[in-house]
């Protein structure tokens, strides 16, 4: 063994999540279109492989893109009343020294969370949307016609399995 590869070898034995880091860079993430793939092929050639790609132009043609002002989501959804988590730095659902910070999470009406979303007061915490496990259909349903379900049919076939939650 010449001393070059004795050397990297030797970074390797001291250092080896180092070496294992360097192997598993990713250089270049592909940007993808979803117009020019099938769910299977994408599904072969990312998800399969565990490759991260970007997927472009899921949203081209619905009219959530050019709607979705905060005037206009005032209007169509400030009544309903939807869950906002706050914390006091927006990082919620983390490790903080040995203790794991959820966020609190509260109820009040969108117009309410939107006043407070472009007041942007760091001195009231950041409060945020993140509701999951289906909270689109259950609390922003009156924006449904807004989002066509192309996206949930794609993954729905490059899964095998229809969403758990929208």
């Amino acid at each position: 063994m010449d001393s070059a590869s004795f050397s990297s070898h030797r970074s390797t034995v001291d250092c080896p999540f180092l070496a294992l880091s360097d192997e598993a860079s990713v250089h270049h993430v592909p940007y993808v279109d979803i117009h020019s793939t099938t769910p299977l092929l994408f599904y072969r050639e990312y998800v399969a492989q565990s490759r991260p790609a970007i997927l472009t132009g899921a949203l081209g043609g619905w009219p959530a893109v050019e709607r979705w002002t905060n005037a206009y989501l005032r209007e169509r959804i400030g009544h309903l009343p939807v869950s906002v988590n706050v914390t006091p730095t927006g990082e919620g659902d983390i490790v903080v020294g040995d203790c794991f910070v959820k966020p609190e999470e509260r109820r009040m009406l969108f117009a309410q969370y939107l006043d407070l979303f472009e007041a942007k007061d760091p001195t009231k915490g950041v409060f945020y949307i993140s509701h999951q496990n289906g909270s689109f259909r259950s609390e922003f349903s009156e924006l449904e016609g807004d989002v066509p379900p192309n996206i949930e049919e794609w993954g729905a076939q490059l899964f095998g399995v229809a969403p758990d939650a929208v």
